[in-house]
């Protein structure tokens, strides 16, 4: 199910609010993460931006907290720095795997 819901059309949605809801519970920030990436890759934000496929202020928000990545960027970025995206499997609580029934 939280396969399905990454892929669903609200996917920037969904994204924020978990991202909002789990950054206070996890080591790094997202922003903090993609800078990391960015900085273990020896990328400035220019270059990122450039092979990402985004404007540089996009970069700089993202890094900063000032706005939320979709998924699709999140992945994109990953794959540019060779970051791993495993750490999403501890965003999906187990609601999202057994949704229970509506009536």
């Amino acid at each position: 199910m939280c396969t399905t819901l990454w892929i669903a059309v609200g996917v920037s949605r969904y994204w924020a609010r978990y991202y909002r809801r789990m950054s206070m519970t996890m080591q790094w920030t997202l922003g903090e993460l993609l800078a990391k990436w960015r900085k273990d890759a020896g990328l400035d934000q220019t270059q990122m931006a450039e092979r990402v496929g985004v404007a540089r202020n996009s970069i700089s928000n993202y890094e900063n907290g000032r706005s939320v990545p979709t998924f699709d960027v999140v992945a994109r970025i990953a794959h540019v720095t060779g970051g791993s995206l495993d750490w999403l499997a501890q965003m999906c609580t187990p609601w999202d795997l057994n949704p229970e029934p509506t009536d």
